[in-house]
């Protein structure tokens, strides 16, 4: 049964985020099976972490992103989301679908060594910020046909968060 206090925003990223699992790009399959394979740690694929969704996540605090072509024309948006979350303490590995297929191998160890060197306080500490992502994210008022990513939302969210974060 859905939580009564999730917004309709959240769950509009969870469906959107099931969809991305589902028509996952063959590199991200790959990234999958690998990790299911080769990782010590548990992950997460599309996971959200509003206003986001990231398409691995280890231990609360690795975003592992792979990027395909439609990511060359969005490098802003990259730029601004990678700074956003690395605000939040989220630290990102970013590859192209040809980085990843080149060395994946060596990704899989970089993936083990750095999600190694986080501590269990550093990782509790990251479910606990997720934790109050959720909770500024679906405390704010919404109005009838507001969209996610607009404007005014955005900026709210970011006040809220900020508020939170001291």
């Amino acid at each position: 049964m859905k939580s009564k206090t999730k917004s309709k925003h959240i769950d509009t990223l969870h469906t959107y985020a099931s969809n991305l699992r589902k028509s996952a790009t063959p590199e991200e399959r790959k990234l999958l099976a690998l990790l299911k394979e080769k990782s010590k740690y548990r992950f997460g694929f599309q996971v959200v972490i509003p206003p986001y969704i990231a398409d691995f996540l280890v231990r609360h605090l690795l975003i592992i992103e792979l990027d395909g072509r439609h990511h060359e024309s969005r490098i802003e948006y990259d730029s601004h989301r990678d700074s956003y979350l690395n605000d939040w303490g989220f630290v990102i590995l970013r590859l192209t679908n040809e980085q990843f297929l080149k060395y994946r191998e060596s990704i899989i160890d970089l993936i083990n060594n750095t999600a190694a060197n986080f501590s269990r306080e550093r990782t509790l500490k990251a479910k606990r910020r997720l934790k109050r992502l959720y909770a500024a994210y679906t405390s704010l008022p919404r109005s009838n046909g507001m969209k996610i990513y607009n404007a005014v939302f955005a900026n709210e969210l970011a006040q809220e968060l900020r508020r939170i974060k001291k």
